[in-house]
């Protein structure tokens, strides 16, 4: 009983949403779910970033993600509600690697807000715990 309510339960999902892969014409689809990303995302508060003050940053780390998925074949993907056709949530596959030469593909770096900057500096301080533990990769998703 408890499978067939599973079963059910996922074929649900399956029926009210679709997914698709992410291209450039999502762009202005992508910036409004930042509204709510951003508004409910903690480091975001804590920098005082807002999609007015961080709009660079956001299309650029959705550019990146886009030309990285063309080239690795990974599959950053929109989720919409089918009854409204409506985008409720995205999965970014973002790849970071120890240096920009080691990326198969280049997305130009944006002129960043004091915000953007700040929020930036704690993420490239993550990144960095991550190259000590794994020193030799060149590559993380």
């Amino acid at each position: 009983a408890m499978i067939t309510h599973l079963a059910i339960k996922y074929r649900s999902i399956a029926h009210d949403f679709r997914f698709e892969q992410l291209r450039a014409h999502h762009m202005a689809q992508l910036m409004d779910l930042s509204k709510g990303f951003l508004a409910d995302e903690p480091l975001a508060k804590a920098t005082g970033c807002t999609l007015e003050n961080t709009r660079a940053g956001m299309e650029y780390i959705f550019a990146y993600s886009i030309a990285a998925n063309s080239v690795t074949g990974h599959s950053s993907m929109m989720c919409y509600e089918n009854k409204t056709n409506t985008p409720v949530g995205i999965l970014l596959i973002y790849p970071s690697y120890r240096e920009t030469k080691f990326a198969p593909f280049s997305v130009p770096e944006p002129t960043l807000s004091k915000q953007e900057k700040t929020i930036f500096s704690v993420l490239d301080e993550t990144w960095s715990k991550m190259w000590d533990i794994y020193p030799n990769e060149n590559v993380c998703s």
